[in-house]
């Protein structure tokens, strides 16, 4: 499946660029070609930020139960979203090998975190993309848009940090453990037995104002970043696009990217381009392809400098020990 799966998103990424070079996008073609270099550097950098900020998101969410350093961690994510490109999910298994080899994590304590830090992203992400669509044909970010995105926000992430308070509380915690206990066949309820510690952790890890509160502003700052790219881009081939329609754009580029099951390639692609031919009259195809491109450009190199830092051949030698981590407060 996960084969068939890898194809139907080369076959997806093939009508994206048939899209692309279609006759009615020769202008636009034309015009990417002609981008000067401060527009192209420009692309670069953005893709590079928006690495970054990624991996600073899954590093802050961690804090409350471990502190490793940053760098390490927006170095696995860099070779993971280069993972994610393919099938079999490969990122998800390079996080638990190389946190468990190099940082002694747990498996389900990575899966904790991995959860955690779902959670907090699509709360970072339905924020703007709710204000996008109350307002939509916004030229400039108005005061609805950003009480709108803010309220969501701040409002959201503030009933993730309570709730999982009050489940860490003694009486909230014992409920959690009566259900567990009440699950019918016994195999799945010492499974959910086994998995309640590191659900702990997790509920830690969203419990902290320290980490979900920033975490979520780095999605926002993401969101921005992202819509950025599409924008200078649209920029580049002098097509008018509104500030809602990029950030939709946008979005829809990273979500689909972050929970495709065989690889983003082709499908984040593809789902982009549908979003703008959705809200927006001209073709994007072209602009979609050349901030993919861009953004595949600088996730390669980064990978190589990531994999060349964390050292992955020890980790492949079996030489790469676990390294003890202070716990978080």
């Amino acid at each position: 499946m996960q084969v068939i799966g890898f194809a139907v998103c080369i076959g997806l990424l093939w009508w994206c660029a048939a899209r692309a070079l279609s006759p009615g996008n020769r202008e636009q073609l034309a015009k990417l070609g002609n981008a000067s270099l401060g527009q192209i550097a420009g692309v670069v950098a953005l893709s590079a930020v928006t690495l970054t900020i990624n991996g600073a998101a899954f590093w802050v969410v961690l804090r409350p139960v471990r502190r490793l350093p940053p760098v390490d961690v927006v170095a696995v994510n860099s070779v993971a979203t280069l993972l994610g490109l393919a099938p079999f999910k490969l990122s998800l298994l390079w996080r638990v090998v190389v946190h468990r080899a190099r940082d002694g994590l747990p498996v389900l304590t990575t899966g904790a975190w991995l959860a955690a830090a779902a959670v907090l992203i699509v709360l970072g992400v339905f924020s703007p993309v709710t204000a996008s669509m109350a307002f939509p044909h916004e030229r400039s970010l108005g005061t609805g848009w950003w009480a709108t995105t803010l309220g969501i926000a701040a409002g959201g992430t503030a009933t993730v940090i309570v709730s999982s308070r009050l489940f860490l509380r003694p009486g909230g915690w014992a409920l959690i453990e009566k259900i567990a206990v009440s699950l019918p066949f016994a195999p799945v309820r010492r499974a959910v037995s086994h998995l309640l510690p590191r659900g702990h952790e997790g509920l830690r890890m969203l419990a902290s104002p320290g980490a979900a509160a920033p975490a979520v502003g780095l999605r926002l700052l993401d969101i921005a970043v992202q819509t950025a790219r599409f924008l200078v881009v649209a920029g580049v081939v002098g097509s008018d696009v509104s500030l809602d329609t990029a950030v939709l754009g946008a979005s829809a580029y990273f979500v689909i990217g972050a929970v495709a099951p065989t690889g983003a390639l082709g499908v984040r692609e593809a789902g982009a381009t549908g979003v703008f031919a959705a809200l927006h009259s001209e073709g994007f195809a072209a602009v979609v392809l050349a901030v993919s491109a861009a953004d595949t450009a600088v996730v390669l190199v980064a990978a190589a400098a990531s994999a060349a830092w964390l050292r992955v051949d020890r980790l492949v030698l079996g030489r790469g020990g676990a390294r003890g981590s202070a716990a978080g407060g």
